[in-house]
């Protein structure tokens, strides 16, 4: 990830597996900007976006939950914009999220979730 960008922290519920995810990121950003693997190490699945602009990583939690963490460029307003966009497609897919948006100094700038 780039440390160029605003910090994106996330949580994502994916009981079935992060194929639906991956699927969805495909779909709403274009075929190559989403991947899904296997770990070679452990076993768990890894998926993987990257933007130009933004650059997002999965890891496990356990229990069906995985941390969705990743950077989004530009400034405070686009890169707002962006984690709107990101959460609205999760939400639109029934995947329950929830994306904190942190400026430079790590204060929170905004909360984006599920109902």
């Amino acid at each position: 990830m780039s440390s160029d960008g605003l910090n994106v922290f996330g949580v994502i519920q994916a009981p079935a597996g992060l194929v639906p995810l991956w699927q969805t990121l495909r779909d709403a950003f274009g075929r190559h900007a989403a991947s899904w693997r296997m770990s070679g190490f452990d076993g768990h699945e890894i998926v993987r976006l990257e933007l130009e602009s933004a650059n997002f990583d999965t890891e496990p939690l356990g229990n069906g939950e995985y941390l969705f963490n990743g950077d989004v460029g530009g400034c405070g307003a686009d890169a707002e914009k962006f984690v709107l966009r990101l959460s609205g497609v999760l939400g639109a897919a029934s995947i329950k999220h929830v994306l904190e948006l942190y400026d430079d100094d790590g204060g929170l700038i905004r909360e984006f979730k599920t109902d």
